[in-house]
């Protein structure tokens, strides 16, 4: 919501990178060890299965964040 207001910083960005790197390293720990979870987000209304969908958002908008980062620093 931070973002699309235009109220960004450094610290949003270093937060939303570790935020979405934890993330993507839990949904793949549960992928890996093939559990049957639901996706937090529509998981229970419509039954959506945690996928590599998930953790290939997760990693993107840790990636996105980083080089965020880096353009700031730069």
């Amino acid at each position: 919501i931070l973002y699309v207001l235009g109220v960004t910083s450094i610290v949003l960005d270093v937060v939303v990178l570790l935020w979405s790197s934890y993330s993507a390293l839990v949904v793949y720990r549960t992928i890996k060890q093939k559990k049957k979870v639901h996706c937090m987000c529509l998981g229970n209304v419509i039954k959506l299965p945690l996928s590599t969908t998930s953790f290939v958002e997760d990693f993107g908008m840790a990636a996105m964040a980083a080089v965020m980062i880096v353009l700031r620093v730069v």
